[in-house]
């Protein structure tokens, strides 16, 4: 199947699914990665085996959808699928999806926010919390830079 014909499988899926679905599903993610991907393909010829990959994915989804939607080991053997297609294209192209460093920061931010909380504020518990609300929104803004130059570089879909 071509990727133009996937993406409006995908338009079709996110118009007739709820919104838990399509957060499941990953269906957002797919449309924007296919779009990169169609980029990508314009300009230069894909490596490796990423057609297969993606097949891989979309067919599991495909019947998962369609065939089996209470199987929950048919799920997540789609899950995996989806992210061996994710960690390769990151691995080959250098692609990141949206979200993911402002969330992968976050949680470093408010680690470290912690830590240094109980540091400063080791005789109050209830100070505790400042520390984890400057270290996450430390690492909004990291993460949000972060993307932004990926966003300038083409590699974050």
């Amino acid at each position: 199947m071509e990727y133009n014909e996937m993406i409006e499988r995908f338009e079709y899926y996110k118009s007739k699914f709820i919104k838990k679905q399509n957060q499941t599903l990953k269906i957002n993610i797919w449309i924007s990665y296919l779009k990169k991907i169609i980029q990508i393909k314009e300009t230069s010829e894909l490596r490796s085996n990423t057609d297969e990959l993606i097949q891989n994915a979309f067919n599991l989804l495909s019947i998962y959808i369609h065939e089996r939607p209470t199987d929950n080991k048919l799920r997540k053997e789609y899950l995996l699928a989806f992210q061996e297609m994710m960690k390769h294209s990151k691995k080959e192209y250098g692609l990141v999806a949206k979200g993911s460093f402002v969330g992968m920061f976050m949680s470093v931010g408010m680690s470290v926010g912690l830590a240094i909380g109980m540091a400063i504020f080791s005789t109050d518990n209830a100070l505790y919390s400042t520390g984890i609300a400057f270290g996450m929104v430390a690492g909004i803004v990291i993460g949000n830079a972060k993307e932004n130059q990926l966003q300038q570089q083409g590699k974050l879909f």
